[in-house]
């Protein structure tokens, strides 16, 4: 057996890691400008997307009761209030404006879910062949 692992030594290759590792510090001046100063704008798509997610969070913990919510959410909570009073008067004060994104948004869902129920029976029938 030890014959054995020396012949397999002889056909290996060592790696040898460093357990120091070098960083340099580039010069400030060298820097691009961060990213929103080089696109002149001042928001960013990220920051909207993460504050629409937490908006949504904090909803759906007030609206189910899942957890306790704290003084922290209370500003989100009160601008769901407000925006969800707003869709209500345009609701009654015009009807249509709210009716025809629904009645698309549920045909859109419809025609997707016909689609899925479509390519599941079509997927039963046939196996794909590779």
């Amino acid at each position: 057996m030890e014959q054995q692992y020396e012949c397999d030594l002889e056909g290996s290759t060592e790696i040898v890691l460093s357990g120091a590792r070098h960083t340099c510090r580039a010069n400030q001046n060298s820097l691009p400008p961060p990213r929103n100063e080089a696109r002149g704008g001042k928001g960013s798509t990220g920051r909207v997307a993460a504050s629409a997610v937490r908006m949504a969070n904090s909803f759906g913990a007030a609206f189910t009761r899942r957890r306790e919510l704290g003084h922290a959410e209370a500003g989100v909570v009160l601008m769901a209030a407000l925006v969800l009073a707003a869709i209500a008067v345009v609701g009654w004060l015009f009807p249509r404006v709210l009716a025809f994104p629904i009645a698309f948004l549920l045909s859109w869902i419809a025609i997707a879910t016909g689609l899925r129920w479509w390519r599941m029976r079509q997927g039963a029938k046939a196996p794909p062949v590779h």
